[in-house]
């Protein structure tokens, strides 16, 4: 007696895929089967947003991309030192994703956020 559970049921799993008969069961697979199911369509789209610092000192800039677009231009000349430090840092580029990650605010808006986050800092 074989350990193989597959035995019992008499179906030649090699030939699972032509849609032949074996051992007087039919196969209920077809070889098309997984035509049926696109993953394109029931892939769910999630925006990715990157940062990318580029310049030293007054032409510093931060580039927002979404999906390879860039979406805004954080130019360091409109900024305070203190934003500008808080920027470069690791929280800096996290708080700009989430905040682009939510909706995509104005310079304006976005100088308001930066304020309140320095000062829970």
């Amino acid at each position: 007696m074989s350990n193989d559970k597959n035995e019992n049921v008499g179906i030649d799993y090699s030939t699972l895929s032509t849609g032949e008969y074996t051992g007087g069961a039919k196969l209920l697979i077809s070889k098309h089967d997984f035509d049926l199911f696109d993953e394109d369509r029931a892939a769910i789209p999630s925006k990715i947003i990157r940062i990318k610092r580029s310049g030293i000192n007054k032409t510093e800039r931060w580039r927002i991309l979404e999906n390879d677009d860039l979406i805004f231009i954080i130019e360091a000349e409109k900024l305070t030192k203190k934003e500008k430090v808080f920027l470069r840092t690791l929280p800096g580029m996290n708080f700009l994703i989430g905040e682009f990650k939510c909706g995509s605010p104005s310079l304006s808006e976005l100088k308001v956020l930066l304020k309140k986050a320095l000062a829970k800092k």
